[in-house]
């Protein structure tokens, strides 16, 4: 009789764990799966009915162009950084051009502190170049990029195309010479030229009251012998406008998705242990009612009638052997 009760004891609390489990983890993988579709639904380009679409409704106060060839790389160094006008009907999906074939470094906003904060973006092809798309939600925007626009060879030489979606009200460019490079020329003639104290000089330009679609043409030719770029990648520590490289390399919707996760996970493994817990209580203790039933029952044989104690197998009178119970 005890290996019969205790059999019914594993198998009801077997069955009682696999239900709150399958339960308690369906609940956890919806409120997950929701919180990456709201999430998705916020920070996806394109995602969001509601996010201004930023054609002609956005304006660009003040663009910051950097054209730094063979920098810290072989190819050509592009950033943007700049600032939406106040009022900018953000966040918004903002849209930039960039030459075809161009590697994207990181594309998002620039914090209060100077630091680069990363958002997904889509690449497009464009009638001229490619485009970029991502959303900003503060009027700071930054992005860097590599292409290469060379051939191979010393003398080298490329055209750059400055272009906007936007009117962008000022857009300063600065070309960096790089360092160990003779015969160096801009086109068109730039207004200055500026050096720093690691020995770059910049030729710098400054346009105001660009309209849309507006395209500025910069030229750049010089001879260079040394195939190595100018400083390596872990010595650059400046961007375009003194904008620090401390950039944050992760996403925070990424992170607030991970802490929501285990918060869930941890509330359901609390919840599921505290269940299972009032579940062994349960069956252990059970149920009362049919056991105080049945060890108020008498035992009688079934060959004399004589009464037997509850644990015989044989009449005590008769000696008959006793059916069991159950």
């Amino acid at each position: 009789m005890a290996w019969v009760l205790l059999g019914k004891r594993e198998t009801v609390l077997t069955a009682v764990k696999y239900r709150e489990v399958a339960y308690l983890m369906g609940m956890v993988f919806k409120l997950i799966g929701w919180s990456l579709l709201s999430s998705l639904w916020i920070m996806g380009p394109g995602l969001t009915p509601t996010m201004a679409q930023g054609k002609g409704d956005l304006r660009i106060s003040l663009m910051r162009v950097s054209i730094w060839p063979e920098y810290d790389d072989p190819r050509v160094l592009v950033m943007y950084q700049g600032q939406f006008a106040a009022g900018s009907p953000l966040p918004a999906l903002v849209r930039f051009q960039i030459p075809q074939g161009a590697e994207i470094h990181m594309a998002g906003s620039v914090s209060p502190q100077g630091e680069h904060q990363h958002q997904p973006f889509e690449v497009s092809p464009a009638r001229k170049g490619a485009e970029v798309s991502y959303n900003l939600a503060t009027t700071n925007f930054y992005m860097e990029f590599y292409y290469n626009p060379f051939k191979g060879g010393e003398k080298k030489g490329f055209e750059y195309l400055v272009q906007s979606i936007y009117p962008i009200d000022k857009l300063e460019v600065d070309i960096q010479q790089p360092l160990r490079a003779n015969d160096f020329r801009v086109d068109p003639k730039p207004l200055s030229v500026i050096s720093d104290q690691r020995g770059f000089k910049y030729s710098r330009y400054a346009f105001e009251r660009l309209a849309k679609d507006r395209e500025v043409k910069l030229r750049v030719s010089y001879t260079k012998a040394d195939p190595n770029p100018s400083v390596e990648k872990a010595t650059a520590g400046m961007g375009a406008g003194g904008v620090t490289e401390r950039s944050s390399r992760f996403n925070p919707y990424v992170i607030i998705l991970s802490v929501t996760a285990s918060i869930l996970i941890a509330m359901a493994g609390y919840y599921l242990l505290g269940r299972r817990r009032g579940a062994v209580r349960e069956v252990v203790a059970a149920p009362p009612e049919k056991r105080g039933a049945r060890e108020g029952q008498k035992r009688f044989c079934n060959q004399c009638g004589q009464e037997v104690a509850t644990g015989d197998n044989f009449c005590s009178n008769c000696g008959a052997r006793l059916r069991k119970r159950g």
